[in-house]
């Protein structure tokens, strides 16, 4: 697998829409093999359910992971274990990436 997007979440089901959006909005990413990694640590709103319709329709693979302990942290740990990508871009649950974020990231990550 050629990357990892790695996002840390706690309680963002007022937040996160947008930011799988743009994810899920890429450019030029037909030819590269890429995860979304969720790792949820507690919420208690619906963030996991949000995620999972976002990426229900699509070819992207979603894991959603629980961890336990409270914190981001931990959080980062347990994602950075689980990823599967040759490189892991870590992306926040309120951040909006550009449309060519992992397409650039891919490319500056194999040049380097």
């Amino acid at each position: 697998m050629d990357l990892s997007i790695l996002i840390c979440t706690h309680n963002s089901g007022n937040r996160i829409s947008k930011t799988l959006s743009h994810i899920l909005n890429q450019k030029n990413v037909d030819k590269l093999d890429y995860e979304v990694l969720i790792v949820d640590y507690n919420s208690t709103d619906a963030t996991k359910k949000i995620a999972l319709d976002f990426f229900k329709n699509s070819k992207i693979t979603l894991k959603i992971i629980d961890e336990k302990k409270q914190g981001k942290t931990p959080a980062l740990e347990t994602g950075l274990y689980a990823s599967k990508g040759n490189a892991i871009c870590i992306v926040d649950d309120d951040n909006w990436i550009d449309e060519n974020y992992i397409c650039t990231a891919h490319k500056i990550i194999n040049e380097n």
